[in-house]
């Protein structure tokens, strides 16, 4: 995971948290700046989820907040059970790095078909 540090103002900060939560973030703390204005945000992110932070943040808050990503140390990713099921958090991620890789994905081509029926005449 990733310990991101994100300065923002008191009018981005809804916004900055709608961001954090959108990427599956924890936050940890918050820091009011005496005679800044300025509030940092303590946050945890999985590092699957960090990757376009920087630029969600810049597009929502109008560049106000500004992150900073420090590698926080390895977790235990939610989802147990089989990864190879279909619904599963862990699955899916490992198939979207994948495929962001462009390395082969196996993907089924029907996923809800009924068999088929031959009319008699």
């Amino acid at each position: 995971t990733y310990t991101a540090l994100i300065q923002t103002n008191a009018e981005m900060l809804g916004r900055a948290h709608a961001c954090i939560s959108r990427r599956q973030g924890r936050v940890l703390s918050e820091e009011w700046a005496e005679g800044t204005g300025l509030i940092t945000i303590h946050c945890r992110l999985p590092v699957i989820q960090a990757f376009g932070l920087a630029q969600e943040l810049c597009n929502k808050t109008s560049g106000v907040a500004i992150p900073q990503l420090i590698f926080g140390g390895y977790d235990l990713m939610v989802g147990g059970g089989d990864p190879l099921l279909p619904n599963n958090p862990v699955g899916q991620q490992v198939e979207a790095v994948r495929a962001r890789k462009g390395l082969f994905v196996e993907r089924k081509l029907v996923e809800h078909a009924e068999k088929q029926r031959t009319l008699k005449k």
